[in-house]
């Protein structure tokens, strides 16, 4: 079954976090159906970074992420796009793979699910050096934890770049939570992971 975000409107004006809120509905094919990139664009705060670079092109760095930012420009003047954590209401478990260093954040996360629970299924992106980002809804969270262990950073205050970014030609790539059709699924965190983060 897909699902898909149904719009909701916002109380707090002051804060970029439009989708924020939003619930999850089967969806209706009379609806209508939005892209990654057009979700993106119209509900995510993003700005651009340097080409091949995870380093911010804009004067402040993430604090100039807006809303309605054309990505399809941004990567044809080859910048790199990101998007502000904690300005879009998303938190972002970055999960570091690099075997020779002794990194693996995917079997840090999988044995923590061992004592917290199996976390949903949500958006994930894939990094180019094989690691994950896995996108949650920061629904409940207050002030979380920078690091869980030495391979998993946990994203709010900051930002991260996305698909379609890259890096020494790999790509940022969404490998789960979105379907063919575009349709993206954000999950909330379970109470026992919001205890332990925040």
């Amino acid at each position: 079954l897909n699902m898909r975000f149904i719009f909701a409107k916002l109380g707090d004006k002051n804060i970029l976090r439009p989708w924020r809120g939003l619930q999850f509905f089967l969806q209706d094919e009379r609806r209508q159906i939005w892209t990654v990139y057009q979700i993106w664009q119209k509900y995510f705060a993003l700005f651009r970074c340097k080409q091949n670079q995870k380093i911010p092109a804009t004067r402040k760095g993430f604090y100039d992420a807006q809303i309605n930012v054309n990505i399809q420009e941004l990567t044809k003047n080859n910048y790199n796009v990101a998007i502000a954590c904690k300005l879009s209401g998303i938190l972002v478990l970055d999960l570091d793979v690099d075997l020779e260093r002794g990194l693996n954040g995917i079997e840090t996360i999988q044995l923590l699910e061992q004592k917290l629970g199996k976390l949903p299924l949500t958006l994930t992106q894939r990094t180019p050096r094989g690691g994950m980002h896995l996108i949650f809804s920061d629904e409940g969270i207050v002030q979380p934890i920078g690091k869980i262990e030495k391979d998993c950073d946990v994203k709010w205050n900051g930002y991260i770049l996305c698909e379609p970014s890259s890096i020494n030609g790999k790509t940022y790539k969404f490998t789960n939570g979105i379907d063919e059709k575009g349709n993206i699924t954000i999950a909330k965190l379970p109470q026992a992971w919001l205890n332990y983060l925040n």
